[in-house]
């Protein structure tokens, strides 16, 4: 499955950049785009689920997130909608605050695994 990992260093504790991560109103501040955030109140923590719907190259998107893990310098969810993908944050404490490595993937793996389970029941 092909991904995508951005690695940098910030100036902040991991528990600082985990709660700023799961932080539904704070990440309205950072996120590309402007969106909404249903079915969740306060941080997002392991097992939530939420609904995030906002606008994408002109057109209103959603897609359901489900928080895997959010614990000791680790955010792993997932999302699914028009394309579905998993996102890891790990974080690591640094000499200058924290290393914050991001990675993305899935739509791909998704895909194939939908075909597969078409082509099974088709045959």
């Amino acid at each position: 499955m092909k991904e995508w990992t951005a690695i940098t260093t910030v100036q902040a504790k991991p528990e600082a950049v985990l709660a700023m991560l799961t932080d539904p109103e704070a990440a309205r501040r950072w996120a590309p785009i402007d969106f909404d955030v249903d079915g969740v109140r306060g941080r997002l923590t392991s097992g939530s689920k939420a609904y995030v719907s906002g606008r994408l190259a002109g057109r209103n998107v959603g897609f359901d997130v489900e928080v895997h893990e959010a614990v000791d310098g680790l955010l792993r969810l997932s999302a699914d909608g028009p394309v579905g993908f998993d996102v890891r944050y790990d974080l690591a404490p640094a000499p200058e605050g924290s290393e914050v490595r991001a990675s993305a993937g899935g739509a791909l793996q998704k895909a194939i695994a939908r075909i597969g389970v078409e082509a099974a029941a088709a045959y």
